[in-house]
């Protein structure tokens, strides 16, 4: 992620447009790193939960 700004800031003397556009797929890989986060989660509490 950092390597993700750090880039965003050598690019950001370009249109605002690309500028938009990376801070959405920075945004999206965010949230998408999130959920997958708590999908593992929920499915290892699910599993705990089965072999008790």
């Amino acid at each position: 992620m950092s390597s993700t700004m750090l880039r965003f800031e050598q690019l950001k003397d370009y249109q605002s447009t690309d500028c938009v556009n990376i801070i959405k797929t920075v945004q999206k890989l965010s949230l998408t790193s999130s959920i997958n986060r708590n999908v593992r989660s929920l499915t290892s509490n699910v599993h705990l939960n089965t072999i008790q």
